[in-house]
């Protein structure tokens, strides 16, 4: 995708905004003005300011952050920094109490003696410039010359002397590991939107000061920035799990907002193919639970922490989406019921939602009594292309035991990925039954060697063994492949998505497919088609599971119990196909050991004829007619 045009001005003339006093980085004396008085009429603003008030008080009580943590925890220190800041400031100019004016100026200048902001892991770099540049803009007035100077020097020695170099100039002394513009996966992925992000912000911050610096950043972000944004395209889904698309949706809206807000122009990015589309994202990757589905290195992500979040009302702001406010509202004052930063046990105080300071900003506006009826209108079934290609499908939107399906298909290879190419989840009567585990251990030896046979692949976590899809044997899927959607259907009754996977195990097969349905709302058929095997090896179909499971005596039906819920799994066919059950152990002790978790197995014997093997799966007790299986090619005639 080609790099979009300015829609304004052209960067090499583009001037920041006649706004020559502080704060002037998304927050202004007018802006203040305007919260306080939208506290007074809009009961989530109020909310959301008070639970900002006791974050602010809590972090007084903390001593300020140190670098002397581990490598591993850098970045951790960095996004705690943020938090405190942005908290502080927000409420500071908000209440005008001078304690937290004092207590930002003692972090920030601690924040500055820091050896370094870790160059040699550049997020964390990015995170910190972040931090300070908002820290220098927001309090810029409540510090001293010789603190502004100190800030200075430290954003320029320790974060923007490094983006000549990230920006492709040659003969630079101090070099990132991180680069614009490079061919590797951190010039494409998340890292891309956080890096940007933070060398904006520090830019911004010092545009008095250092014009030139920020000239070069502008233009090296509105260069650098589509080359991960053109993975939005077309339907606004993130390749690497959810947990990143919130992480570089956050950062990329920060750019944008910055831009907008200090030149007056993004230079066209929002309007890049798919971005817009990121709320029907956040709509569909969550199951009735309000858990997304996992794929790749991704989290436990909650609806309430991602969906309820900063950028989601950046997003509803910015494109206009008003039929989404109501919906927005609704879950953000289920999520503000709950503590802000309840996830964050391991993390250090200020590191867990560390943006929401800014939700006060950009918070989607009402009066507290909405009704959401947005998701009545939206489709229950489909199919959103892009790298990942993802299919969902689901029995309603407001019904909490609702039967919901959700399977990827796409590229194995972007980074974050995992082996998992017509994998599926599954959730029925407020379980999900079909589980994905999500990330490994990040500090794994090769855990980032992606290359084919890189050893990233021997971790259990990361092939299709632990997935729940279908192959021969225990063998893994080609680690670059790509598997298409080439059949989605969407009528009364029958909903339901085709994948072709015949690239995925390469040489085992003529052709490979996939199919997953939903049937009358109530079951779920998965349905693998292999013609002409080698005969090699037997179909192993694997589904991961938390439930407790008992197989029949024929083992060709398999009772899952969880929490008393119950979820039947029959073999439809072939004949000769029975289920097992399999640990989930690894095999070795250095990874998560998956305690709790089990795999279930359906196995159809080796051969080298063509072979059909359909589970279905029917919440309750198992009652209902087995539908009539037809080839995958034929599914069509399921809508006539």
């Amino acid at each position: 995708m080609a790099t979009p045009t300015a829609t304004t001005t052209d960067a090499a003339v583009a001037q920041p905004v006649e706004n020559r006093e502080h704060p002037r980085l998304l927050l202004t004396d007018q802006r203040v003005e305007e919260i306080r008085q939208l506290a007074k009429t809009d009961p989530l603003v109020a909310r959301q300011i008070e639970k900002l008030r006791e974050n602010a008080e809590k972090y007084l009580k903390e001593p300020p952050l140190s670098d002397a943590e581990s490598r591993a925890q850098r970045l951790n220190i960095a996004r705690a920094v943020l938090g405190r800041i942005l908290t502080w400031g927000m409420i500071y100019h908000i209440d005008g109490d001078e304690r937290y004016a004092e207590r930002a100026r003692e972090e920030l200048l601690n924040a500055c003696a820091f050896t370094d902001w870790a160059p040699y892991q550049f997020l964390v770099t990015a995170e910190m410039g972040t931090a300070v540049g908002f820290g220098y803009d927001w309090f810029y007035n409540e510090l001293s010359p010789e603190d502004r100077e100190t800030i200075h020097q430290a954003l320029m020695e320790k974060c923007l002397d490094y983006a000549p170099a990230a920006y492709g100039m040659p003969g630079q002394e101090k070099r990132p590991n991180w680069s614009a513009v490079g061919n590797t996966d951190i010039a494409h992925n998340n890292w891309n939107q956080v890096c940007n992000g933070g060398l904006l912000t520090a830019a911004f911050a010092l545009q008095d000061e250092e014009p030139d610096m920020l000239e070069l950043v502008v233009e090296g972000a509105r260069k650098s920035l589509p080359r991960a944004m053109e993975y939005y395209g077309p339907d606004g889904i993130w390749p690497e799990s959810p947990t990143y698309m919130s992480y570089g949706v956050m950062y990329n809206a920060l750019c944008i907002a910055l831009m907008e807000d200090q030149l007056g122009t993004d230079f066209g990015l929002s309007e890049m193919e798919g971005f817009d589309k990121n709320n029907e994202y956040l709509r569909y990757i969550f199951g009735p639970t309000g858990v997304a589905y996992t794929y790749g290195d991704g989290g436990p992500t909650k609806d309430a922490e991602t969906g309820g979040g900063v950028m989601a009302a950046w997003l509803i702001k910015h494109f206009g989406y008003d039929e989404y406010i109501s919906l927005y509202r609704e879950r953000l004052a289920d999520a503000q019921s709950k503590p802000l930063g309840r996830y964050s046990a391991s993390l250090p105080v200020g590191a867990a939602n560390r943006f929401a300071a800014l939700l006060p900003l950009w918070m989607p506006e009402g009066d507290g009594q909405e009704e959401a009826g947005l998701l009545e209108e939206l489709p229950l079934n489909v199919h959103k292309r892009g790298v990942a290609d993802l299919v969902f499908l689901r029995s309603s939107w407001d019904d909490p035991d609702a039967v919901w399906v959700a399977m990827k298909a796409g590229l194995n290879g972007f980074a974050h990925a995992h082996l998992d190419l017509g994998s599926f989840v599954m959730e029925a009567e407020g379980v999900r039954w079909g589980v994905d585990l999500g990330s490994g251990k990040y500090s794994l030896p090769g855990y980032w060697d992606r290359v084919p046979g890189g050893k990233r692949w021997s971790y259990f976590r990361m092939t299709n063994l632990s997935h729940n899809t279908a192959g021969p044997g225990d063998q893994i899927q080609k680690e670059d492949a790509t598997a298409p959607v080439i059949g989605f259907f969407d009528e009364p009754g029958f909903a339901a998505a085709v994948v072709d996977m015949s690239e995925v195990f390469p040489g085992t097969a003529e052709k490979i497919l996939r199919g997953i349905a939903l049937i009358d709302d109530q079951q779920v058929l998965v349905q693998d088609e292999w013609v002409q095997p080698s005969g090699k090896d037997p179909l192993v179909w694997r589904m991961m599971t938390s439930a407790t499971v008992m197989l029949s005596n024929d083992k060709r039906s398999a009772q899952l119990i969880y929490d008393g819920k119950q979820l039947t799994a029959r073999i439809v066919e072939p004949a000769n196909a029975t289920f097992d059950i399999l640990s989930a152990t690894p095999p070795t002790k250095q990874e998560h050991q998956n305690s709790g978790y089990r795999v279930l197995t359906a196995t159809v014997p080796a051969s080298t004829r063509d072979m059909t093997l359909a589970v279905l799966l029917v919440p309750g007790g198992g009652d209902g007619e087995e539908p009539e299986i037809l080839p995958l090619e034929d599914w069509e005639s399921y809508t006539d």
